[in-house]
C-alpha cells in the first residue's frame, strides 16, 4: 500500500538520526538535524510539536510525539502524514558490526493522507534521486546530497526490522483526477523484513466501509522492486463480502499490475458493489461468485485466462476481460457454461409456469434492470438454458448488452428433440421494454414445448415452427397483451389430446343434445396438421388450419386470444372412409360435421354446430348411413333417426339442449330438421 512508502522513509531517516548522533547529544538536536535532513532530501517539512526522548541502554531508543510531516513543496498545502507518537528501538551489539537491527518500531495513531492531485502528482512519494532537489527561501532548487559518511556509514542492506507496527491508524485517499475517494479507519498491521534485500512480510486488519478487512501477504525481495519494479507477492485478504488470494508478481513500471494467479469469492456481487461503494441497479441474481483463474490486472482492467468462474450456481469455464474505467463495467467473454438460469434475473412474474397458467397472465413487474447493471459482449455455449419452464438443450449464443439493450442470436439451440436458431433483442429506451424476437425451428416435440411455456397440452407431435414476434411492456399481461407478428406452424405425425373426432361423430346421436366434454384419455392422430397466424395486440388469427388423418380431414380457423387464455375456433372435421394419413387426399367425400371449439384454452367447450349440420339434414342422414358401413358401424342413420323421432320428452329435451348450445337459430334449424323428416316435436 502507499502509505508504506512513507513508512520506509521514517524508518530509515529516524534510524539514521540515532545511529549517528553522539550519545552526549541533546534529544532537541536529533529533532533538529531530522528536520533539517527531512527538508534537505524532500523539500518537505517534518515538525515535532511534542518532547523528544532519548536513551541509549539496554536499546538506543527513540520517541517523539506530534509527528507531521508535510506534503511536497510542489502539491498543496497539508500533510501527507501525521502521528501522535513514533517510537523507535535499536539493538546494541549489531552496531558494534556496523549493522542495524531495529527491534521495534511503532507508529501510534498516524493518520495518512494520500492525495493524487489534478495534474497526476503523488504526495507519497519520497525519491531522494530524482534529482529535483528541495526549495530554498529564494524559490530556487538545491542540489539533494546523500546521507554523508556522519551517518554511520550503514546501507540499506544491512538494515533489520524485526518488529515494525502501526497501531489505529487511518489511511485516507483522494485522486482528483478520477474524483475516487476512501477511507480506511482502524489500521492495526505488523511487518517484518530481515534485510532491505529480502522478502517484507505483512499482516493486519482494518475496517473499510464499515466492514473488517483482514489481509496478509509476502512480497519482495524489496530492492527488487524498487530497483527493477518488480517483485514477487502472495496475497491473502478476507472480509464479510469477499475473500481473496493471489500468488504471483507485482509490477511498478507503468502503474501498479498483476500477472499470476487469484482465487476469489463472494457470497454477494450485489453486496460486495455496495461495499465498495458502487451499488448496482436494483434486480435479482448477481449473488454468489467466484473465480479461480490467471488474473492481469492493470488500472481500469482484470483479465482471467483460464477461468473457473461460478455465479447464481451456474458455472462456466473460458476467458474474460473486465473494464472498469467506464461509466458501467464492461464485460467481454468467451465461456463455456453447464446452464444459464435466466429466471434469477428476471424477477418475480407471479406463477411459476411460462404463461401464468390458470390464474391468468401476471401484471407484476418483470424486472429487467440488471441490464442496466453492467455492459457486455459474451459468446457462450451452454449445456441448458431455462426460462420460466422451458428448458433447452445446448446451445450457442452471441449476447451484447449495451446501456441496457440485449441483442441475443441463437446460433444453435436443441430444443425438446429438436433444433432451433433465433434472436432476441430487447430495448429499454422507452417507457416499456419493447421485445422482438424470431424464431426457426425443426424437429421440436409440440407437447412439451406448449405444455412448458404456455400451460398449453392440446397438441402433440412433430413440429416445424417459423415465428416472428415483437411486444412491449412491463410485464407479463402487458407484453402479451401487445404481441404481434407471425406464427407459422406444421405439427407431424401427432394428435389433438383429449378428444376423439371420429368417436364423436360416432356418438352423434347421444351427444347431440349435450355437446362433447375433453377427456385426457382421448385424443385424435393426425399425420399432419398446419395452421399460420397473423397476431395483433395478443390476438392470433387463423384461416387456413387443415388436418390430415386416418379416417379425419379437418378444415377451419378461428382465434386464439392470449390475454384472456382463450379459443374461438370453427373446424370441418369430416369422417372418410379412408385409413390413409400422411399424403392422403383432404377432398375425399364423406360426412361433415362442425364443431365448435370455445371458451378457455385449460378446457373449452366442444359441441357440434348445429346449425351447419342441418344445412342439409336429408343428406346428412344418408351420408350418415353410408358412413356407417364404412366404417363398421350399421344403420348409423337409422339410429340417429330413431332418437330423433322420439317426439316427447328427449325430443323436448333436445329441442333446449341444442337452444341452450345454438341459441335460438339453432332451435329452430333443429325444428326444421325435425319437420323435414316427418318428425314433430310437440
Amino acid at each position: 500500500m502507499r502509505f508504506i512508502k512513507i513508512l520506509f522513509f521514517l524508518i530509515v531517516l529516524i534510524v539514521a538520526a540515532a545511529v549517528a548522533v553522539p550519545f552526549f547529544i541533546s534529544p532537541d538536536f536529533i529533532g533538529d538535524q531530522l528536520a533539517r535532513v527531512t527538508k534537505q532530501q524532500t523539500g518537505r517539512d517534518l515538525t515535532l510539536g511534542g518532547k523528544i526522548s532519548f536513551s541509549v541502554y539496554p536499546s538506543i531508543a527513540v520517541a517523539m510525539s506530534d509527528v507531521t510531516i508535510s506534503n511536497p513543496p510542489e502539491m498543496p498545502s497539508g500533510m501527507v502524514l501525521a502521528a501522535e507518537e513514533i517510537r523507535v528501538s535499536l539493538a546494541l551489539s549489531p552496531l558494534v558490526q556496523g549493522n542495524v537491527e531495529v527491534e521495534a518500531f511503532e507508529l501510534i495513531r498516524p493518520r495518512f493522507n494520500l492525495l493524487t492531485d489534478f495534474e497526476g502528482r503523488s504526495n507519497w512519494s519520497f525519491d531522494a534521486q530524482d534529482g529535483r532537489g528541495a526549495q530554498d527561501g529564494r524559490g530556487e532548487r538545491e542540489d539533494r546530497q546523500e546521507p554523508s559518511s556522519g551517518t554511520g556509514g550503514f546501507q540499506l542492506g544491512n538494515v533489520s526490522l524485526n518488529d515494525v507496527r502501526i497501531v489505529d491508524g487511518v489511511v485516507r485517499y483522494l485522486d482528483e483526477t478520477t474524483g475516487t475517494a476512501m477511507e480506511v479507519s482502524d489500521v492495526d498491521v505488523a511487518l517484518s523484513l530481515p534485510s532491505l534485500t529480502s522478502n517484507l512480510s505483512i499482516d493486519g486488519s482494518m475496517i473499510w466501509n464499515g466492514e473488517r478487512v483482514t489481509l496478509a501477504s509476502v512480497l519482495g525481495p524489496l530492492s527488487q522492486l524498487t530497483e527493477e519494479k518488480r517483485a514477487d507477492l502472495d496475497f491473502e485478504m478476507s472480509s464479510p463480502h469477499l475473500t481473496a488470494s493471489f500468488k504471483g508478481d507485482l509490477s511498478l513500471t507503468n502503474g501498479p499490475a498483476l500477472n499470476g494467479n487469484i482465487d476469489y469469492r463472494s457470497p454477494s456481487l450485489r453486496g460486495l458493489a455496495r461495499w465498495a461503494g458502487k451499488p448496482l441497479q436494483p434486480g435479482q441474481g448477481l449473488e454468489d461468485f467466484s473465480a479461480v483463474a490467471k488474473l492481469a490486472f492493470t488500472q481500469g482492467s482484470i483479465s482471467l485466462s483460464e477461468a473457473q468462474i461460478g455465479l447464481d450456481g451456474m458455472r462456466a469455464q473460458g476467458n474474460v476481460v473486465i473494464r472498469t474505467d467506464r461509466a458501467r463495467p464492461h464485460i467481454a467473454a468467451s465461456l463455456g457454461v453447464d446452464r444459464i438460469d435466466l429466471n434469477r434475473y428476471l424477477g418475480d412474474s407471479g406463477g411459476g409456469s411460462g404463461g401464468g397458467g390458470s390464474s391468468g397472465w401476471s401484471d407484476a413487474p418483470i424486472d429487467f434492470s440488471g441490464l442496466r447493471a453492467m455492459d457486455a459482449q459474451l459468446r457462450l455455449a451452454a449445456s441448458q438454458i431455462q426460462y420460466r419452464n422451458v428448458t433447452t438443450g445446448t446451445t450457442v449464443a452471441s449476447v451484447t448488452i449495451d446501456n441496457g439493450r440485449l441483442d441475443a442470436r441463437l446460433e444453435q439451440l436443441a430444443l425438446y428433440d429438436g433444433a432451433a436458431t433465433g434472436a432476441v433483442v430487447l430495448e429499454q429506451s422507452g417507457a416499456a421494454p419493447v421485445l422482438a424476437a424470431s424464431f426457426d425451428a425443426s424437429g421440436v416435440s409440440a407437447h412439451p414445448l406448449l405444455r412448458d411455456f404456455a400451460d398449453f397440452d392440446w397438441l402433440e407431435g412433430t413440429s416445424t415452427l417459423v415465428v416472428r414476434l415483437n411486444a412491449a411492456g412491463n410485464s407479463q399481461r402487458q407484453l402479451v397483451s401487445t404481441l404481434g407478428g407471425t406464427v407459422g406452424v406444421r405439427f407431424a405425425n401427432g394428435a389433438i389430446r383429449g378428444i376423439n373426432i371420429a368417436g364423436m361423430m360416432r356418438d352423434l346421436p347421444s351427444q347431440i343434445l349435450s355437446g362433447w366434454s375433453r377427456s385426457p384419455s382421448q385424443k385424435t392422430d393426425f399425420a399432419s396438421l398446419t395452421a399460420n397466424y397473423q397476431i395483433t395486440n395478443g390476438v392470433a388469427v387463423n384461416q387456413d388450419l387443415q388436418m390430415i388423418g386416418p379416417l379425419v380431414r379437418m378444415t377451419g380457423g378461428g382465434t386464439v386470444s392470449m390475454p384472456p387464455q382463450s379459443l374461438d375456433y370453427r373446424v370441418d372435421p369430416k369422417l372418410v372412409a379412408s385409413l390413409q394419413g400422411q399424403g392422403g387426399e383432404s377432398n375425399l367425400q364423406g360426412f361433415n360435421v362442425p364443431i365448435i371449439i370455445k371458451g378457455p384454452w385449460s378446457n373449452p367447450q366442444i359441441y357440434p354446430d348445429i346449425a351447419g349440420i342441418l344445412q342439409n339434414p336429408q343428406a346428412a342422414l344418408q351420408q350418415l348411413e353410408m358412413l356407417g358401413s364404412n366404417i363398421g358401424v350399421e344403420n348409423l342413420g337409422e339410429t340417429v333417426g330413431d332418437v330423433l323421432q322420439d317426439g316427447g320428452q328427449l325430443g323436448q329435451e333436445a329441442g333446449q339442449a341444442i337452444e341452450d348450445v345454438a341459441g335460438e337459430e339453432g332451435k329452430e334449424v333443429f325444428d326444421n330438421l325435425l319437420q323435414g323428416l316427418g318428425i314433430g316435436n310437440n
